[in-house]
């Protein structure tokens, strides 16, 4: 009996001491699920993200290890949060994998499976370990028309890919759903991705609202920041502040934040995108759900930008609240969409995106052509079209400050209502001003709904000679336009005569400065007819005289 008696206690001490064990061992807590798939909607960025939390029941502070292995390869070390970035909860660990990664399985038959098998280690000896199973798909491109509502999606990884941060889909108003940070995990740069990083000219609305903003003074939290980070490529080691960190830490190169900046810790909040944004002042966060609005065209000399947003309860305002074109050496030409929350709780709803192209008429091709006189030849083409009014050619010149832009309409072409044939359109512009300008066509409906083409650009250089151009129109009742343009500074004038050689009126008569030049004349008080213009002048440097002559006809 005695001998029983401890073969029983031996037996109580190792089964309470395997369990005391057991208790006592680090837990793994991987977000997202156990089976992962990457890449069977596309390419939103350059790796992919395993997230989760370590804890262990003595305190964080007694983690001495946690590794994985990709695929069997060797073991590879993860850091653990806080760490003041992408780590920000505590024992939070990201485990990012670069595509590239030669552990990766990424070949045919897709989707490819990859092991990742996460260890746990504290200071005791105390282990545990954990697996999450990859499925990676290649060769898919995002579709680049994309809508998601989210009270039909179960996983948030099916229609998005997170990078930072435990997200939930919750309903945050009746009937309205949305994804948002799960209880306290709120912090820095929260992040989800959709798009393809071979997006480059796209529209993105999105129904969203703030519920908390919690400012952060000093360093690089200072305030929150709630929107979008366009031409979203991945994190990288730039800006060379931001080097080091693991997973990294930076965000170049990739498109303007474009959002709403809750910088309170300054008393002041605005809208955004990059350099660009609303004056300044104490801007109320009114936590009422908003849709916002961005823009973005890549294939320009600079990239354009435009951005607006409005209460849900109301209709789309009709132009952009803030526009622009930056030239930074730092955007990326293509990339994603990344929807950023940096200390800011709040909920991103329903979204939309369509690549610019799309348009209610199918526009074939716009492009502007530009002559050495000076005009600039726009042309588009229509496949189809279905209730197109016409069309409202739009410019906008750029300047030394180019940031900000402001258009104007130069001009309107009838469309053809209903069409199924190809249809051609042309207009000239003849520009008073040398340097880049900027044109765009606003396509209106006949209920008076209208969409914009992307933007297409035209250089005016200096004229290489003195020129005179037709006037336009011509024959004309009662004004037309006269242009000329000059290759140097010069004493000139623009004079009307008529056929028997009498003047009319001199319509300029001053030094102009090299360039495209343009004058209206009112032929209201004379009679039809043939009538002469005559360009004559002296430059100012070179002293070169020069005198041509044009012929316009007055009907009436």
């Amino acid at each position: 009996m005695k001998v029983r008696s401890n073969i029983i206690r031996v037996l109580v001490f190792l089964v309470f001491s395997y369990v005391n064990s057991v208790a006592q061992a680090p837990a793994i807590d991987i977000w997202y699920g156990k089976t992962q798939s990457f890449g069977h909607l596309g390419v939103p960025q350059k790796q992919i993200n395993i997230l989760g939390r370590v804890s262990d029941p003595q305190g964080i502070n007694t983690i001495d290890t946690l590794w994985y292995t990709l695929n069997g390869s060797a073991g590879r070390s993860l850091n653990w949060g806080d760490n003041g970035r992408r780590l920000e909860g505590v024992g939070d660990f990201n485990i990012e994998i670069f595509l590239t990664d030669s552990d990766l399985n990424t070949s045919t038959p897709y989707p490819d499976t990859n092991e990742i098998i996460i260890t746990a280690t504290d200071e005791n000896s105390n282990t545990t370990v954990d697996t999450v199973i990859v499925e990676y798909t290649g060769g898919v491109t995002w579709n680049s028309t994309y809508s998601v509502a989210w009270d039909t999606v179960t996983n948030i990884q099916n229609v998005v890919q997170v990078t930072d941060g435990k997200w939930e889909i919750v309903e945050y108003e009746t009937g309205n759903y949305g994804i948002r940070l799960a209880s306290n995990e709120y912090g820095y740069d929260r992040a989800v991705i959709l798009g393809d990083t071979t997006w480059e000219n796209y529209e993105i609305t999105i129904k969203n609202k703030i519920i908390q903003e919690y400012p952060i003074t000093g360093g690089v939290d200072n305030g929150g920041f709630w929107g979008f980070v366009p031409r979203w490529t991945g994190h990288s080691d730039l800006p060379a502040g931001v080097s080091g960190f693991d997973p990294k830490a930076g965000w170049e190169p990739s498109g303007e934040f474009t959002g709403f900046a809750l910088l309170n810790a300054f008393g002041s909040n605005y809208y955004q995108i990059g350099s660009i944004d609303s004056e300044p002042s104490i801007l109320q966060v009114d936590y009422n759900t908003r849709y916002f609005k961005i823009r973005i065209q890549s294939d320009l000399d600079s990239n354009y930008y435009g951005f607006k947003w409005w209460l849900a309860a109301n209709s789309e305002p009709s132009g952009w609240n803030l526009e622009g074109f930056i030239d930074n050496t730092q955007d990326a030409a293509n990339g994603s969409i990344l929807l950023l929350a940096h200390n800011v709780d709040g909920v991103f709803g329903d979204f939309s995106v369509s690549p610019l192209s799309a348009l209610p008429v199918e526009l074939v091709s716009f492009k502007a052509d530009v002559s050495n006189d000076g005009k600039v030849l726009l042309t588009w083409e229509t496949a189809t079209e279905i209730n197109n009014y016409g069309f409202e050619i739009e410019r906008a010149i750029a300047t030394n400050n180019s940031s900000i832009i402001e258009w104007e309409t130069i001009g309107f072409i009838e469309g053809h209502g209903n069409s199924n044939v190809t249809n051609y359109y042309s207009y000239v512009e003849r520009p008073s001003t040398t340097g880049k300008h900027y044109y765009r066509l606003k396509q209106i409906d006949n209920d008076g709904t209208f969409e914009y083409s992307k933007l297409i650009e035209a250089i005016i250089t200096q004229p290489l000679k003195f020129s005179l151009a037709q006037n336009y129109p011509n024959p004309f009742n009662p004004t037309t336009t006269l242009s000329f343009s000059l290759a140097e500074e010069s004493h000139s004038t623009l004079t009307v005569f008529d056929a028997l050689g009498q003047m009319v009126e001199v319509l300029k008569d001053e030094v102009l400065p090299a360039g495209q030049h343009t004058s209206i004349f009112n032929a209201g008080n004379i009679a039809s007819g043939t009538y002469f213009f005559i360009l004559a002048g002296k430059s100012v440097e070179s002293q070169k005289e020069f005198r041509i002559v044009n012929k316009m006809t007055v009907v009436k």
